[in-house]
């Protein structure tokens, strides 16, 4: 008899340690009265509020307010990203206008300086061929040049006539390389 009743124990400590087993990994809801029980409602109580704590929720509203939260620091992260490249697109474009507008005066320069030549061309396409061509022997070459650019073909071929050869021959020379011959 003192064996059934050892086996009877066994059974039972068996089955309460296999309910508790349950309970502690959340196989099966523990009762309330377990949370009165010193050591072991603690046991439970407390390995539901770590399940809590690691991010484990249980109710259906604070899951939702968990995934808007990431959601909301997704977004976060996103604009900085957008603002950072909205910053670095702010510098590129004021390089660029910077670039324009160091552009735009260096074509004002030369619109200026080709209207110059122009009013030039037509000062010495009035005066007498020696005369102008004994001028012009004085200015340098990208001068002259330009000069005869702007004038009407016999005009400056008259003009280059005048020049010295040497002086004519290598500003014809100047005159097929600025217009991409060679």
């Amino acid at each position: 008899m003192g064996r059934v009743i050892k086996i009877i124990l066994l059974v039972v400590l068996l089955l309460i340690s296999g309910a508790f087993a349950a309970m502690y990994f959340d196989v099966v809801k523990p009762p309330q009265f377990i949370k009165n029980i010193p050591i072991i409602g603690k046991v439970l109580t407390e390995d539901q509020k770590d399940k809590k704590d690691k991010g484990v929720v249980e109710d259906p509203e604070l899951a939702e307010i968990e995934r808007l939260k990431l959601e909301l620091e997704d977004a976060e992260a996103l604009i900085a990203d957008l603002e950072e490249e909205n910053s670095e697109l702010k510098r590129q474009l004021n390089a660029v206008e910077k670039e324009r507008d160091e552009l735009k005066a260096v074509n004002e320069e030369n619109s200026a300086r080709t209207e110059q030549l122009k009013q030039l061309a037509h000062y010495y396409s009035n005066m007498k061929t020696k005369k102008a061509a004994a001028i012009m022997a004085e200015l340098d070459d990208n001068t002259i040049i330009g000069i005869l650019s702007n004038m009407k073909d016999e005009t400056a071929a008259g003009i280059i006539g005048e020049l010295e050869p040497q002086r004519a021959a290598s500003l014809t020379q100047k005159m097929l390389s600025a217009e991409g011959g060679d």
